[in-house]
């Protein structure tokens, strides 16, 4: 409908120049509801991909999705994310100007060096400006200290890395009989706004592009170069009227929400009354009860303390963020949690040292000792004070059992290495620390361990020595030693009879030792026996003896691998060689 009621006029012309392409670009997309105009120049050197083109089709592909005056920065910078992904051989840079209208007003958005006019009743009634070196050096410094040239050193264009920053103007009315004219930096750089005025003033609207071609074409004689440029102008015959009974109904409509807003505006006057009053005696209960938290706490009674602030804790919680003395909420708010959480880490400490868990008592005593600073360091209270000193009394005794347990688990360590002394040693240095903490079950306890400490390491003096002996008994066991074994065993058997000790396995090693004896005594019997008779020439009776002997060691556990043994073996193997030798 829009489109159908208004008449736009366009009227263009692109000039390639001495570039190998052309490197400006127009094109429009008019829709039942909106229009969108857009005009691009390419700044790079890609002969490949088009960029201005690239960048125009982009925005009007944009434009067409989501049709809308709010949507202007989000086309231009969709077409710097398509002239960004085309970036692969070389890096493309492109200036565009943009322009949506809904047939009756107009909002344009630039980023770039490309000129907008709206031209009405032989003036101008809006000129854009560029984003470049030159604009800027024209505002800050004055137009003679930036050379023209500076006019294609752009600060805002598409494919560049840094953030793209449009220009957007806001909304625009539309002017019957008004022109607006696009003008890239190829015609614009040669012909001022001055000379541009004068082509408007004298000319009609279809012929606005020729005049301005041919003043354009008059600086041909200074500079024949003629670089790649479009022209683009677009009268405004007939804008779209919008219903007037639509307008009405638009004022009644606000003037209707404004009785409404300030019906609103009274109710919540009243509720904010309420919930001042409301506040005001929550924060009244709170400061009551931080009264009576300090007061528990001047007479050291810190789990009442304790339970006042958990109680204003709660009331803080419930607080609520209607804006209403934001400062005094917020400051009570942050006080009340910080003695709670000075009061709860003592109570936690307290907790801690019941169970004897000592580091975390300590974790706890520390936590409250840094609350303190930030729940009673900038205020004049006397319990304030009173917290500090028995918080500072609370960690020395704590690091006190701290040091004593260390000391003692260092010493129970050792005892079960069974290296007493130094247990010895480490209880002693606790015993010391807990002299000074008046704890007297600790005492005890501690002086039962050295007790035992010291029973254990005597008996392992006497249990070390026996061990030894039994060494000793063992070995010349093993060397067949059976006299010296058995002193050895008698010794033992002694010793443990000075003790008041019945040792049942010395008296079996006794009788295995004297068992021995007796065999070793039969084996050597039957040697001389078996050697007897083989000087006697009775080979069978000696084989016989000799297997007797080896029967005996078997039971005296000496054997093949013992030289007894293989000595006997060898005798055997002699005899009854000696006894094969000898004739029938």
């Amino acid at each position: 409908m829009r489109r159908l009621n208004s008449s736009i006029i366009v009227d263009f012309y692109s000039e390639k120049g001495i570039d190998s392409v052309g490197r400006t670009y127009f094109a429009y997309v008019p829709l039942e509801n909106m229009v969108c105009y857009a005009v691009a120049e390419s700044y790079d050197s890609d002969n490949d991909i088009n960029s201005a083109k690239l960048a125009v089709e982009s925005v009007l592909t944009a434009f067409e999705r989501n049709p809308s005056f709010k949507n202007l920065k989000r086309y231009i910078r969709y077409a710097h994310d398509q002239i960004v992904a085309n970036s692969v051989k070389n890096i493309l840079e492109t200036a565009i100007t943009v322009v949506v209208s809904d047939y009756t007003r107009i909002r344009y958005a630039s980023c770039g060096n490309i000129k907008f006019f709206l031209l009405n009743d032989n003036a101008f009634y809006l000129k854009s400006k560029t984003q470049t070196y030159y604009q800027f050096a024209a505002k800050e410094f004055g137009l003679d200290k930036a050379p023209p040239a500076e006019n294609k050193n752009l600060l805002q264009y598409l494919g560049q890395k840094k953030h793209l920053r449009p220009y957007v103007s806001k909304k625009i009315e539309l002017l019957e009989e008004s022109t607006m004219l696009f003008t890239t930096c190829g015609l614009w750089e040669r012909l001022d706004d001055v000379e541009i005025l004068d082509a408007y003033e004298e000319s009609k609207p279809d012929k606005l592009i020729s005049n301005i071609q041919e003043l354009y074409l008059l600086t041909q004689l200074k500079n024949p170069a003629i670089r790649s440029y479009t022209l683009a102008s677009l009268f405004v015959e007939k804008t779209f009227k919008e219903d007037t009974i639509k307008k009405k109904k638009r004022r009644r409509i606000m003037i209707i929400a404004l009785i409404v807003v300030l019906i609103l505006a009274i109710i919540a006057s009243i509720v904010i009354s309420i919930m001042r009053a409301r506040d005001r005696h929550a924060l009244a209960e709170i400061e009551k009860l931080d009264s009576e938290g300090i007061r528990y706490s001047n007479y050291g009674n810190y789990s009442m303390a304790y339970e006042q602030y958990e109680k204003a804790s709660e009331l803080t919680g419930n607080l609520k963020n209607n804006l209403q003395y934001v400062k005094a909420k917020s400051a009570i708010t942050i006080l009340i949690a910080e003695r709670w959480h000075l009061y709860n880490s003592i109570m936690n400490g307290d907790k801690h040292m019941e169970s004897a868990n000592y580091h975390d008592a300590q974790k706890a005593y520390q936590d409250a000792q840094d609350a303190y600073f930030d729940a009673y360091e900038a205020a004049d209270i006397h319990s304030g004070l009173m917290v500090s000193e028995i918080l500072s009394d609370k960690l020395n005794q704590v690091r006190k059992y701290i040091a004593a347990d260390d000391l003692i688990k260092i010493g129970e360590m050792y005892e079960v290495e069974e290296l007493y002394q130094e247990a010895l040693a480490y209880y002693g240095e606790a015993e010391d620390i807990v002299k000074t903490m008046g704890d007297l079950a600790l005492r005890k306890e501690l002086i039962t361990l050295i007790f035992e400490a010291d029973r254990k390491m005597n008996s392992s003096v006497e249990a070390n020595f026996i061990r030894n002996v039994k060494a000793l008994m063992e070995r010349a066991e093993g060397n067949l030693n059976y006299e010296l074994a058995l002193q050895y065993c008698e010794f033992i058997i002694e010793v443990y009879n000075d003790l008041g000790i019945t040792d049942n396995q010395s008296q079996e090693d006794k009788k295995r030792i004297e068992r021995k004896i007796d065999l070793d005594k039969d084996a050597e019997d039957y040697i001389k026996r078996a050697r007897t008779a083989v000087a006697a020439s009775r080979y069978d009776d000696a084989i016989r003896d000799y297997e007797t002997v080896l029967e005996l060691y078997g039971e005296m556990d000496i054997g093949v691998e013992h030289e007894r043994y293989r000595n006997i073996v060898e005798d055997i193997v002699s005899t009854v060689a000696i006894m094969e030798e000898e004739p029938l």
